[in-house]
């Protein structure tokens, strides 16, 4: 009876540590190595190069989803920076992601490479480990058009090994912990403004090279049920209460409008700015609410996603899409010619490679 590689199922079929010892064994095998390469032969990204080199921002935003979905009861507050770009973008939408609750590498690794958690087999859970040399992704896309291209995440550089494997995945800058020392904390982590105003400090002045920035937040990772809530702050996110079930979602929300608040400053400092810019911002999975999804009898699956540009004439288009496609999409708003003037067109072409 094969293995189905969703490890809920296998466990339940053939017991806890057969399925463990078989993921081990197989995973660890030459052929699934060999698979791999295969499959970073496949990706969309492994060719090709931009024609046009607008500035391409991505933010992957720790545990966002709109939790308005869960019922009338949550409040807009939290989301309307949101709400603002969703209405001027690209395209939006609810967006499916292989990860619930945790394993942010998962939607990661499919975002930047364009791979389907199937393409890459028993790699899928721990993708990086099997990164050992240079292999396609989303910013090689964009080196080889002359992009700089940079990784920002407030945490460690080790962490799950991505400096290790950023450095195949064709970064050239990593910005880590150890660039945000002076920065604000949000409980224990570094909070989403000090993210948003890290990328601003590395756009580019008008003549120099197009930048792929890959941002990667940590203030809403949690554990929320470590956290502290005071009464009467659930007033201004949720009509739940103050009560116990509640507190984990209160602390969310309260993430959740700082994520809002650095949506807001960069979109607000991008309309401003003299050079085209695309950006991608999307969450990686649902928060790990188990309490309250279960007082609720409900549990989402899905996160949220927005390509947004501050040129064009845009309005919104909803598509709901899996994670891995999000990168072909930003080259499609790039590209996308509906309500550009000629004079970004001309800014598109001529930016220095």
């Amino acid at each position: 009876m094969p293995l189905t590689l969703h490890p809920f199922s296998d466990q339940r079929r053939f017991g806890f540590f057969a399925a463990f010892v078989a993921y081990l064994i197989n995973g660890l095998s030459s052929a699934q190595r060999r698979a791999f390469a295969r499959a970073m032969r496949a990706s969309p990204f492994a060719v090709g190069r931009p024609d046009v080199r607008p500035d391409v921002i991505v933010i992957q935003s720790e545990s966002y989803f709109d939790a308005r979905r869960l019922g009338e009861f949550v409040s807009r507050a939290p989301y309307v920076h949101f709400d603002r770009v969703k209405r001027e973008s690209f395209e939006q939408g609810q967006l499916t992601v292989p990860a619930w609750g945790a394993n942010t590498m998962r939607s990661e690794f499919a975002m930047l490479t364009g791979l389907t958690s199937s393409e890459l087999g028993y790699a899928r859970f721990y993708p990086y480990m099997f990164v050992r040399r240079a292999c396609a992704s989303l910013a090689g896309y964009f080196s080889r058009g002359g992009y700089r291209t940079m990784a920002v995440h407030p945490y460690h550089a080790s962490f799950f090994g991505r400096r290790r494997a950023f450095q195949h995945m064709h970064f050239e800058r990593f910005f880590d912990i150890k660039n945000f020392e002076s920065a604000s904390r949000v409980g224990p982590y570094v909070g989403d403004l000090a993210v948003a105003e890290k990328i601003i400090d590395v756009l580019p002045d008008r003549d120099e090279r197009p930048v792929f920035a890959f941002a990667i937040t940590m203030e809403n990772h949690g554990p929320l049920h470590l956290e502290t809530v005071s009464q009467g702050e659930a007033r201004s996110r949720h009509t739940l209460g103050d009560d116990a079930p509640w507190r984990d979602l209160t602390a969310y929300l309260r993430h959740v409008e700082n994520a809002d608040a650095m949506i807001g400053r960069l979109t607000d400092h991008l309309r401003e700015s003299g050079r085209p810019t695309v950006v991608c911002f999307y969450g990686d999975h649902v928060p790990a609410l188990s309490s309250v999804f279960d007082a609720l009898a409900t549990e989402p699956v899905r996160s949220d996603y927005f390509i947004w540009r501050n040129f064009g004439n845009d309005l919104g288009k909803r598509r709901d899409v899996s994670v891995e496609t999000l990168g072909s999409t930003i080259q499609r708003a790039m590209m996308h010619a509906n309500g550009v003037d000629t004079d970004t067109r001309n800014d598109l072409q001529q930016m220095p490679a």
